[in-house]
């Protein structure tokens, strides 16, 4: 036989164990009732014998499926029904009773629960235990005696070595039901992941179609605002007092054709160039622009002498203007913030740049105010600034973060950490 560690020879799942059994009780019940006017029968005795059998047939078939299933324990199994079908040998006719073939059942058993190398123990055990009592009931051993238990005991083999073949055939049927079980189940389950990324990408595809109509709608009347506003500006063409005027709409719509491009870059997943820069002017830039929004933004120390951020210029300064546009606008036109630039170390070593601006707003009111940059999150049906959303997504791209924290009982502190440009030797 194979080895035990095999997998077609696991243990056979309990539903044929049962079969066995329901089928041992309905056999035992007809022979004894078909044999009951044999004169051999011993009554009441074979009626005993063949009660206990079948109790210490279902008692061994559960003791091995409950547990496991040891030397020990199928040794005493065996020896326990190779006790009970003795007596019903015994009490049937002695060495010429045909009921002899009973101790086929211990060997059905094991083929059943146990592993090969088990079952050929059971098999040798039984086949010394019918041979034994053979040999005792005799009156004379002679070559009829050995002749008769070298044929009982090659039925014996011959029918556990078919039993086990039997057995096996059913094991491997049943593992290959159950990897054809587990493979359906697989791809039913691949087949809902992918029915989910198709709707995925097909809801995508209608935010992009839907984003694209709408950034193409909108960049043809800004285009054209700003042509007129270029042949309105040249000289001649309009008072000097409405120059100021010209000027401002250009800046918007140039601000809007910005925003548009950077919409249309993140919508196709454009990547962002990074290299070592400056960060001093990009703040400079960006605290211009949010003074347009009435607030004075100054420095607490003048931010020169910065280790260099990895970032791509423009796409920085438009961010943090952003951001420091949208914080201004939360608090009262004049206002004065202070704006805290550092460079932490740790170990020696500067990894990451902050960019902090104390508000005196609660921190809740500023968090609605920036829901977009996702510093806390807010009910479903927020409105979000589309330039607050892409601000934050630049500065992530900049493996970057934007952070809300309370720092007093009506005031906050937004910080936008930015990474630190590597050392020329590669270290940062």
């Amino acid at each position: 036989m194979s080895d035990p560690a095999a997998p077609e020879e696991a243990r056979t799942e309990p539903a044929a164990a049962f079969a066995f059994e329901a089928s041992v009780a309905i056999a035992l019940a007809a022979a004894a009732f078909l044999w009951r006017e044999n004169p051999a029968l011993q009554v009441p005795q074979v009626y005993w014998s063949l009660g206990a059998l079948l109790v210490v047939t279902l008692a061994a078939g559960v003791s091995l499926r409950l547990g496991a299933a040891g030397p020990g324990l199928a040794a005493a199994a065996t020896v326990a029904e190779c006790s009970a079908i003795t007596a019903v040998v015994a009490y049937s006719g002695g060495k010429d009773s045909a009921l002899w073939v009973l101790y086929l059942m211990p060997v059905y058993s094991a083929c059943l629960l146990l592993d090969a190398r088990a079952t050929a123990w059971v098999v040798a055990g039984t086949a010394s235990f019918d041979a034994s009592f053979q040999v005792l009931w005799a009156e004379r051993v002679g070559p009829e005696t050995w002749f008769s238990v070298c044929v009982q005991a090659g039925v014996l083999s011959a029918g556990g070595w078919a039993l086990w073949r039997l057995a096996s055939r059913h094991r491997r049927a049943l593992a290959a039901l159950d990897g054809e079980r587990r493979l359906m189940a697989g791809l039913v389950a691949r087949m809902d992941h992918q029915r989910g990324d198709l709707e995925e990408s097909r809801r995508v595809a209608e935010v992009g179609l839907l984003s694209g109509g709408i950034v193409h709608d909108l960049r043809t009347p800004l285009s054209v605002i700003q042509g007129f506003a270029g042949l309105l500006a040249r000289p001649g063409r309009v008072p000097e007092d409405a120059l100021a005027d010209l000027a401002r709409i250009q800046t918007s719509v140039r601000n809007c054709l910005d925003v548009l491009t950077r919409f249309s870059e993140f919508s196709r997943g454009r990547d962002i160039a990074l290299a070592p820069c400056a960060l001093a002017p990009l703040l400079e830039a960006a605290r211009a622009r949010a003074g347009e929004r009435g607030a004075r933004l100054e420095f607490s120390a003048p931010p020169a002498g910065l280790p260099p951020v990895l970032a791509s210029p423009p796409h920085l300064e438009r961010a943090l203007g952003v951001v420091l546009e949208a914080a201004a606008g939360l608090v009262p036109s004049g206002s004065r913030l202070t704006l805290e630039v550092g460079a932490p170390e740790v170990d020696g070593r500067v990894l990451w740049l902050e960019v902090r601006l104390g508000l005196p707003v609660p921190v809740a009111a500023a968090a609605a105010g920036l829901a977009a940059l996702g510093t806390s999150r807010q009910a479903a049906g927020t409105a979000a600034r589309g330039d607050l959303a892409l601000a934050r997504e630049v500065v992530l791209k900049h493996d970057g973060g934007i952070s809300l924290r309370e720092a007093g009982p009506a005031a906050c502190l937004l910080t936008v950490s930015l990474a630190a440009a590597p050392r020329p030797d590669g270290s940062k």
